[in-house]
């Protein structure tokens, strides 16, 4: 029987299995369910029929819902249907309509798979869409993790027509006399993944490889393994010199530093999908950026790349975070610890004060302040600004409004509450990441340093 071979070789059900089984009511996804049909009492299996209604074909979306629902109902199976506006979803999250498309069926098949206690998703990919992803991925310059195409079995997801050819399954549609529907889309040469099924694979055919999938499927299993071989030292690399805490993940640099570039890639990636929880949207140029940075950046130093994360050396780490969440901080104020550490919640960040005889200074940090102790005002806090606030900069004699020197430095409005501050009164002593007040800076006179470390956060103001 089409696909068994497949699923014995993979190993991807057992008996007793609770499988999902996705179905769009094309003739694939009809196949694979007429497959898994037909080994349920032998694998004594519990199928579940799940479909998504993307919104994006009127009337005849609504067609293959019920198509798929009757075609559940003939079987006696369970049917569950998801019905969301995709093309909504792409704007809100700015993704395509492929990946706003996917993103919502994953989402939808994983939350059904929670709540039906089930262990896998079936999906009907075949040898043909497998080429015509290993072709888009090319297409698009990836590396070798994306020239693997999709794999056989990843995780809860199995693919069991993987190595069945669209001719094959349309013969098993045929020889079993199963009616199925048709999505006219397909055949729009609008996007860029039909182009390759109905232009180049057919021209490729034709003029160099009569079996180019086959070919191509071959490839990706080849670069699969050997994918599989690079992931793994990948990970073992990510063990050794990665540490995730608080949605944040710290590289040692050093250790970064010394890596391979094909390891230095991947461990961003990943650090990337910690923080995020994809890596969607991330080029390879975004990998270069970073990689240049952890080159040649100083600490304190911080860049910002699509998706809202953000990058920053501090004292020997590469740090990835989330900046969304300290573009949504609300205003604080916490009475900074003299010596010790003040935690600030609201922008996972900490300041760390210590009072020092000597000191050797170092002012390529932004993030880190000299004071003379003994001129400070004792009610010291770290807070958000306040109406009234001012300073005396650094350098200069007069006193300035805060806000006219946020102007003159031209930070962000959006940004301008979100900087934390060292103050005493109305009174700013350290705009962190920005300038000390002239009145406490340290002289030769200075006898006793007041040492401030901003870490954390994310202000690259």
């Amino acid at each position: 029987m089409l696909a068994e071979d497949t699923i014995k070789k993979y190993e991807m059900i057992h008996r007793g299995d609770r499988i999902i089984v996705a179905v769009s009511g094309g003739p694939d996804s009809v196949c694979l369910l007429h497959i898994l049909f037909k080994l349920k009492e032998r694998y004594d299996l519990t199928l579940f029929v799940a479909h998504v209604n993307h919104q994006l074909r009127g009337l005849q979306a609504e067609e293959d819902m019920r198509f798929v629902r009757d075609m559940a109902e003939d079987l006696g199976l369970p049917f569950y249907v998801k019905v969301e506006d995709v093309a909504k979803v792409a704007s809100d999250l700015h993704m395509t309509l492929e990946q706003a498309g996917r993103y919502v069926r994953y989402s939808f098949f994983r939350e059904l798979k929670k709540q039906l206690n089930a262990d896998k998703i079936a999906v009907a990919h075949n040898m043909d869409d497998q080429a015509e992803t290993v072709l888009l991925h090319l297409l698009r310059g990836s590396g070798m993790h994306g020239l693997t195409g999709m794999s056989p079995v990843s995780g809860d997801i199995i693919r069991p027509l993987i190595e069945s050819k669209r001719q094959d399954i349309e013969a098993y549609i045929k020889e079993n006399g199963l009616k199925y529907r048709i999505d006219h889309t397909n055949y729009e040469a609008n996007y860029t993944r039909n182009r390759i099924r109905l232009e180049l694979i057919p021209y490729l055919k034709e003029h160099f490889n009569k079996r180019i999938t086959d070919a191509i499927a071959q490839t990706a299993e080849i670069l699969r393994e050997e994918d599989n071989y690079i992931q793994k030292k990948v990970q073992e690399a990510y063990e050794k010199i990665c540490s995730e805490s608080r949605d944040i993940v710290q590289i040692d640099l050093k250790e970064f530093i010394e890596l391979e570039p094909a390891i230095k890639r991947r461990l961003i990636k990943k650090a990337i999908q910690a923080v995020k929880g994809h890596d969607l949207n991330i080029e390879f140029k975004h990998i270069n950026y970073i990689m240049d940075f952890a080159q040649r950046g100083r600490t304190g130093e911080r860049i910002d790349i699509p998706g809202n994360v953000c990058v920053g050396l501090q004292y020997g780490k590469i740090k990835f975070f989330l900046s969304s969440s300290i573009l949504a901080a609300t205003d604080f104020s916490y009475n900074l610890i003299i010596p010790g550490e003040t935690y600030i919640g609201e922008l996972n960040a900490r300041i760390y004060a210590a009072i020092e005889a000597s000191v050797q200074l170092d002012f390529k940090d932004r993030y880190k302040a000299y004071l003379d102790y003994e001129k400070l005002p004792g009610d010291l806090v770290v807070r958000t600004r306040k109406n009234g606030d001012y300073i005396v900069p650094f350098g200069m004699q007069g006193r300035k409004k805060l806000k006219d020197y946020f102007i003159d430095a031209k930070i962000p409005f959006d940004m301008r509450n979100k900087i934390p501050l060292i103050a005493s009164g109305n009174e700013i002593v350290w705009i962190v990441g920005h300038r000390i007040n002239e009145k406490y800076k340290v002289t030769e006179k200075t006898r006793k340093f007041l040492v401030l470390s901003y870490e954390g956060g994310c202000s690259d103001v």
